[in-house]
């Protein structure tokens, strides 16, 4: 049985930054008297833009097969690399992929402040499912987001008690022209419920948030 999962849409991108004091020297010089009070004008550039392109994150062409309390895991690491082994532990409950490497999430970052340190946060999962296959089909689970950013602080995981509130953001610096690149890859689960999954396009999707 083989099922195509359609590249995951990300739900949102919410873009968020501080600004940078720029406070600006006097442009003519000018006279001060002994103890009276001189104006001084303060003034800030606002800019709290990103711009992001955006690629899906794409497991291609998988098979999975549920068991009633068992799951199988297919993980995509950040280079789009997929381990369907280490997940599998159950012969009757396993996802399998026979369509070489995925396709990892990308977010290329451009217009971004310079030299910055940028977190990155990942929130409100939404399995994958499968909308024409008619039905009640069974969800492939999110089961974790992970990404390339230093010391893999992205880890996202629906284990977690509380995933959106416990998760720490990842961080990545920006470069000498504001530009950052963000791999990110995701492992899937079966659900568990020995519903057996109908062929078909599976979507789902997860919110990104980036932030100085």
């Amino acid at each position: 049985m083989l099922m195509r999962s359609q590249r995951a849409k990300t739900a949102f991108i919410l873009l968020a930054a501080t600004c940078s004091l720029i406070v600006r020297p006097a442009m003519a010089q000018i006279a001060i008297d002994n103890g009276v009070p001189v104006t001084i004008p303060v003034e800030a550039d606002m800019d709290n833009n990103f711009a992001v392109d955006v690629t899906d994150i794409d497991f291609g062409i998988i098979g999975a097969t549920n068991a009633v309390g068992e799951t199988g895991e297919l993980i995509m690491a950040p280079n789009g690399n997929l381990d369907e082994a280490s997940g599998n532990t159950d012969p009757v409950a396993r996802i399998v992929s026979s369509s070489g490497p995925g396709t990892p999430g990308i977010l290329d970052i451009e217009g971004a402040l310079t030299n910055t340190l940028v977190y990155i946060r990942y929130s409100n999962v939404q399995n994958l499912t499968c909308s024409a296959c008619g039905g009640s089909p069974p969800e492939l689970i999110i089961s974790q987001i992970t990404d390339n950013a230093a010391d893999q602080a992205g880890l996202w995981s629906v284990d977690d008690a509380d995933p959106d509130g416990d998760a720490i953001p990842g961080q990545i610096t920006t470069s000498g022209t504001g530009t950052a690149l963000i791999n990110i890859g995701a492992t899937l689960r079966t659900d568990g419920s020995g519903t057996p999954y109908p062929s078909g396009t599976y979507a789902g999707s997860v919110n990104v948030t980036l932030e100085y």
